[in-house]
């Protein structure tokens, strides 16, 4: 059994496909933890959501609950067979926008 079996890790400003909350979260994932990565970066929410969200799919950032609801699911029965995948939480908007 992996020593991080069972756990979720949340990454932060992990959206850098090289840089260092990617690889964090590589490695906790080989370790056998389910990762969620999350990058909101709120200023650019506040100051320029319209502008910013004008041709994604839900015209809007996501709140800290779609987070959370998205972890209640890694970590409950329902997701007992995924494994390995990218489980973005974005309403639509690709990373790195």
């Amino acid at each position: 059994m992996k020593p991080l079996a069972g756990k979720i890790a949340i990454i932060t400003g992990a959206s850098a496909p090289r840089g260092i909350g990617c690889a964090i979260a590589k490695r906790l994932a080989k370790d056998g933890a389910a990762v969620l990565l999350t990058d909101i970066d709120r200023d650019l929410y506040i100051n320029g959501k319209a502008q910013r969200y004008a041709n994604v799919a839900l015209r809007t950032a996501g709140q800290s609950s779609d987070v959370a609801d998205a972890v209640a699911y890694l970590a409950g029965p329902q997701s007992a067979y995924v494994t390995g995948i990218s489980f973005p939480v974005a309403g639509g908007v690709p990373f790195g926008i």
